[in-house]
């Protein structure tokens, strides 16, 4: 699964490791230069976060994943 994901406050980051966190399978989040463990408060927020970045699941069953992460999710609006 990768979708693009955005932040908005310091709050949102807390609440999205907390769900990632809780899985087994690998989550990443990268930006144009940086892959992150997206299970990472630390690795998250030294990244910049005032542009949407990606987030990457190595998982089977994404309908959960995506039911949670819908708070963050957002769409690139391309030039």
């Amino acid at each position: 699964m990768e979708k693009y994901i955005k932040f908005n406050t310091i709050d949102d980051v807390k609440d999205f490791v907390a769900i990632t966190s809780s899985k087994e399978y690998s989550i990443t989040i990268e930006t144009k230069n940086t892959v992150v463990d997206a299970k990472s408060v630390m690795c998250i927020l030294g990244l910049d976060l005032t542009k949407p970045v990606k987030v990457k699941a190595d998982c089977q069953h994404e309908g959960e994943l995506l039911h949670q992460l819908k708070p963050f999710l957002c769409q690139l609006i391309k030039k």
